[in-house]
């Protein structure tokens, strides 16, 4: 058994490649109890106790119900038999109005995901 020498790095000293840059995400001063719970909370497992997030969600939610239900009232009454348009336009309120909680609860969700982590990422933690 021979060992054979490792092949030169390509990119050892070369000027074209540019340094990695790393993004400053460690603080010098220790997180206080509230940011560690939030950052675990967001990035781990937790419930979100920022009021500012659940009471964004919870416009996203309201505007999506109180758009959905007028949209699903029309809908259905539209889409049901003559004797049966009011029956129509309640199931159809009804229906579209929870996929407007749905909607709005993930969609809220996702967005806010998305944004605690790139704020984690720039080390602010709030």
């Amino acid at each position: 058994m021979s060992s054979q020498p490792s092949p030169p790095n390509p990119f050892a000293d070369d000027p074209s490649v540019p340094p990695v840059i790393v993004a400053d995400c460690i603080s010098d001063s220790p997180a206080t109890g509230r940011e560690a719970y939030n950052i675990v909370s967001d990035t781990v497992v937790g419930l979100n106790v920022r009021k500012s997030d659940n009471l964004f969600q919870l416009k996203v939610i309201l505007v999506c119900v109180l758009l959905g239900v007028p949209f699903g009232g029309v809908a259905g009454a539209m889409l049901s038999d003559a004797g049966h348009r009011v029956v129509g336009a309640v199931a159809g309120g009804i229906a579209v109005g929870f996929a407007g909680v749905v909607l709005g609860l993930f969609g809220s969700g996702i967005y806010l995901m998305i944004y605690r982590t790139v704020r984690h990422m720039k080390g602010k933690h709030d």
